[in-house]
């Protein structure tokens, strides 16, 4: 397998990681408060939450209160999904 490609994957497994630790550790949370505390950027943050959303891992719950700009939507992670596994064997 290409170098590159394997390096990608790591990367969004890294990144979806990241995320979902968030969300298992908080309430509700928006997408513009998960980019700021996980210091990724918004546009990779919003593809991955499409992704967990469409995999019900995540729930919408509509939008929040908006403290002057554009409303918050809110997410949470959804108590009813999978349960995840990992386990990173080193040869």
């Amino acid at each position: 397998m290409n170098k590159s490609i394997v390096n990608q994957q790591s990367i969004k497994q890294f990144n979806t990681n990241k995320i979902l630790k968030l969300l298992t550790s908080t309430e509700m949370i928006s997408r513009a408060e998960l980019a700021k505390q996980t210091g990724l950027n918004k546009a990779t943050v919003s593809k991955i939450t499409d992704e967990l959303l469409n995999e019900n891992l995540i729930i919408d719950l509509g939008y929040g209160i908006s403290s002057g700009g554009r409303k918050p939507k809110l997410l949470k992670f959804n108590p009813d999904a999978k349960y995840i596994v990992g386990i990173n064997r080193r040869q």
